[in-house]
């Protein structure tokens, strides 16, 4: 309730008679309230009252006379209840240490206003675990380490991480990351926080390592079947795989001593010399190196004298002259319509000359 106004008066009689006395106010004062433009309250506000880690947040503090005026030019001073939490500087800029809650206050002239705000942890973006291509012999262990990231590359410590393997026949992985070999072969294995999930390929490798001991007689050619003879191969297709030059080929039927396979095409094949190719054959979950002769290129023949011209894209692919010690001029026509395109081709050989790479214009 507000108090009462007194006022006090200065009188003067200007006239006096038949009762009538004429009051003639000369000054006044008292207490009568706060004075106009004094603060008595101070509003905080923030665009959010929730922020993550690491962040900043703009804070506003408005501040008001009794008559709901609002003031300016005066000194605002910002503290926190939780520094551990959250801090803010002179501008009112708040920055977020750790998650928890704090109360942000604004002072003004002796009145407060205040903010309360939440610091929420950095959300996991993704995981990444190590090594990215693992393997284990059976009956012994690994341990894999899985690494949550925020968005902008922000290392994680302190989060939930679940594992789990896609084949516990396989391998089985505990909470700590520790793979076990079960039996040979490949297994996926993967590791979530906060939704997010990274996975690697492990192999299991046999006790006793695959041995190669023959290969299938003739050349091995794009699209042509193949044959590797040897000890501890997979038993069975799945369990086996055969890479020519880094290209996969499709492996037709295995077993213990034996796999079959199909070379891969032309398209998949690097365009190499007819001779040895590194044959890789991955079996039980263990590698056998050997090579077999492989021919990729078409080989052609250019009599003395003679031209060849070559306008089929699939037969610009990879070429291979005959012969050893011939000389020959290639050269390479550029039909597109715009002067400025231009095609690019390589050649190799023993000869000086012929290695040599270059490139080909559109006629202008």
């Amino acid at each position: 309730m507000s108090s009462p106004v007194r006022f006090l008066f200065r009188l003067r009689v200007l006239r006096a008679g038949a009762g009538l006395v004429l009051i003639t106010a000369c000054g006044g004062g008292g207490d009568g309230g706060t004075a106009p433009g004094t603060v008595t309250r101070v509003d905080v506000t923030a665009p959010s009252s929730s922020i993550e880690v690491g962040q900043n947040l703009q804070l506003t503090a408005r501040y008001f006379d009794a008559s709901n005026t609002l003031l300016s030019g005066k000194l605002v001073a910002w503290t926190s209840s939780n520094p551990a939490v959250a801090i803010v500087n002179v501008s009112g800029v708040a920055t977020a240490i750790a998650p928890g809650t704090a109360t942000l206050k604004a002072t003004v002239a002796g009145v407060e206003g205040t903010l309360a705000i939440t610091v929420t942890p950095v959300p996991v973006f993704f995981v990444a675990i190590t090594p990215q291509n693992p393997s284990v012999r059976e009956g012994e262990t690994i341990t894999l380490t899985a690494q949550p990231t925020g968005a902008v590359g922000q290392v994680l410590e302190g989060r939930v991480v679940t594992w789990s393997t896609s084949n516990q026949a396989r391998a089985t992985v505990n909470q700590g990351g520790v793979v076990s070999g079960i039996s040979p072969g490949l297994v996926y294995i993967r590791a979530s926080s906060e939704g997010k999930t990274d996975s690697v390929n492990l192999r299991v490798r046999s006790l006793i390592a695959p041995a190669i001991t023959g290969t299938s007689a003739g050349e091995l050619v794009p699209g042509g079947s193949g044959t590797i003879t040897g000890t501890n191969l997979g038993d069975g297709v799945a369990e086996n795989e055969v890479f020519i030059n880094g290209a996969r080929a499709t492996v037709t039927a295995g077993s213990t001593t034996s796999v079959s396979f199909v070379v891969p095409p032309r398209t998949s094949l690097p365009c190499t010399a007819t001779g040895p190719a590194q044959v890789l054959l991955v079996a039980r979950g263990d590698t056998a190196l050997t090579t077999m002769n492989l021919r990729v290129a078409t080989q052609r023949t250019v009599a003395l004298g003679t031209s060849l011209l070559l306008t089929n894209a699939e037969d610009l692919v990879c070429n291979e002259l005959a012969g050893a010690g011939g000389r020959y001029i290639v050269t390479a026509f550029n039909f597109a319509p715009d002067a400025s395109v231009r095609t690019s081709f390589r050649l190799t050989g023993s000869a000086p000359a012929a290695a040599a790479a270059a490139t080909a214009s559109a006629p202008g």
